[in-house]
């Protein structure tokens, strides 16, 4: 755990570690300390660092990771798109060597990072949660759900319809969906604004597991190839839409 704020807040207006960040990391040097008393250096020992400077010790850590000659961390670090470390992503990575420990277990790893899904029942509760707040920017977040359940619901038409249970391929909704996300980012900044005038601080806010989960959704499909197909599936819980990646080489 890197997050030095009790509430898991990453805003300066909830942590005291994220305020005035920039200026509290010059002022203090941190980095070049940390480079110039450590051999190495381990989670633990940033943290205690970091929080005594009060800056924020993830933040700092990531910092650090690009000025490392080497780095131990999960495939996450530099496989998953919402994940991966700054310096480890596109042209960038061409500079790095990866050495993979348990490499046979990383092509099942990567077809789950590379496979998100939707599911029509966290839409239609999140949806119910924001139509009961009162106000314009609610309604706008709501419609923006919305769509992403129209999305699903068109996709779900080419099930058939006399079966409980079913399953087929689709035609991946890309287009609609980068569509919804270019709306969407202005009404989370409209949110996240609200929240700062507001002082309202949700440890699990479904707002932005709503904002991260159409990220990473948009952000596969952005990738999609022949290495892939998007299904459409009918469960008892619900629709889900799913991107699935049957070949992880490519990504």
């Amino acid at each position: 755990r890197m997050c030095a704020n009790d509430r898991i807040l990453c805003h300066e207006e909830f942590c005291r570690f994220a305020k005035d960040y920039p200026a509290k990391m010059e002022r203090s040097n941190i980095l070049g300390r940390l480079h110039d008393s450590y051999a190495h250096l381990d989670p633990e020992t940033v943290f205690e660092e970091a929080r005594r400077e009060e800056v924020c010790p993830f933040e700092v850590q990531l910092e650090v990771a690009q000025r490392a000659d080497a780095i131990v961390a999960d495939y996450n670090y530099v496989f998953e798109p919402a994940a991966a470390l700054r310096h480890l992503t596109g042209e960038d990575l061409r500079e790095a060597i990866l050495l993979i420990d348990e490499a046979h277990n990383l092509p099942d790893r990567a077809r789950q990072i590379f496979s998100p899904e939707i599911l029509e029942a966290d839409l239609a509760n999140l949806r119910n949660r924001l139509l009961l707040q009162l106000g314009e920017l609610f309604q706008d977040l709501a419609s923006s759900v919305e769509e992403l359940l129209e999305i699903l619901a068109q996709k779900a038409e080419e099930l058939p319809e006399d079966a409980a249970n079913a399953i087929v391929e689709v035609e991946p909704p890309s287009e609609a969906v980068f569509t919804l996300r270019v709306a969407w980012e202005e009404k989370l900044m409209r949110y996240l604004a609200w929240k700062r005038e507001t002082r309202i601080a949700l440890v699990d806010d479904p707002v932005l597991e709503f904002h991260f989960s159409l990220q990473r959704f948009a952000a596969v499909l952005a990738n999609f190839g022949p290495d892939f197909t998007c299904v459409v599936e009918r469960r008892p819980s619900g629709l889900r839409l799913a991107i699935v990646c049957l070949d992880p080489a490519r990504a």
